[in-house]
């Protein structure tokens, strides 16, 4: 898997897909084979950044952007849903049973949401004559649960395994798990990707200070792009701190 850091989440979900059984040249015993289908996930948590705009000090700087679209994490639940099927036959004992997890839905009503999750059974059984079979069944399990409506969702089923309970002409089964449901949102900025920049010729005369009234909304980073300025001198010449909203008649040194 790479470079795993601590505070990563590893999520292994493992199942049974197939099994061979034969018997050993010696005749005193069995080779069993077992094939298994394992999937690993890994969650991490990165900061990211992005430019959203830029300026120049000393010329005209033109500023390419791209919309860009990213999903994120929003929620994580879990549900134990319970699900039902049967299977046919004569049989005189379940030997044993295997669940593979197919594809989840969901289907949504407003804010109420469905997750479905088939999950194919496999069932080997004996009859009467000590012959054995393989019959399957699918079992759908569902949860309902409530998310934002422009959200969209990942599945996946941890733990799940089946009960088979004998009947007059086959087997009740029951399944149990852990259905994971989470869900993802997105979010689209506007990012600068290039830029156009001409270099201008230096600006004669004029105050190195001017006095500006902030308007509503407005940032330091607007007063300072307009004024060919930095952020720092405008906190500077204003005994500002960090993240403290500029408000009122403000001090702007000019870029010269």
């Amino acid at each position: 898997l790479g470079d795993c850091g601590e505070e990563d989440e590893l999520q292994l979900t493992s199942c049974l897909t197939g099994a061979d059984v034969e018997p050993t040249i010696e005749g005193s015993g069995v080779n069993v084979t077992l094939q298994l289908l394992t999937t690993a996930k890994v969650w991490s948590r990165q900061d990211m950044g992005y430019m959203a705009d830029a300026y120049s000090l000393k010329g005209t700087l033109t500023p390419e952007t791209e919309e860009r679209s990213y999903h994120s994490l929003l929620d994580r639940q879990f549900f134990s849903p319970i699900g039902r099927g049967t299977v046919t036959g004569e049989m005189q004992r379940v030997v044993y049973c295997t669940c593979l997890p197919g594809e989840g839905t969901h289907s949504r009503d407003g804010e109420a949401v469905t997750f479905a999750l088939p999950v194919t059974v496999g069932v080997l059984w004996e009859d009467g004559q000590g012959q054995l079979h393989g019959s399957s069944a699918e079992v759908q399990l569902e949860s309902a649960s409530r998310a934002a409506e422009d959200c969209r969702f990942r599945l996946r089923m941890e733990d799940v395994h089946a009960v088979a309970s004998m009947g007059g002409d086959g087997a009740e089964l029951r399944l149990t798990g852990t259905l994971e449901a989470d869900s993802f949102g997105e979010s689209r900025m506007t990012e600068v990707v290039g830029a156009d920049w001409q270099e201008e010729a230096p600006e004669q005369g004029g105050p190195g200070l001017v006095i500006r009234r902030i308007r509503p909304g407005e940032t330091l980073w607007d007063a300072a792009k307009a004024a060919k300025t930095t952020e720092q001198a405008i906190m500077e010449a204003n005994g500002l701190k960090e993240d403290q909203q500029p408000q009122g008649m403000l001090l702007i040194p000019r870029g010269r």
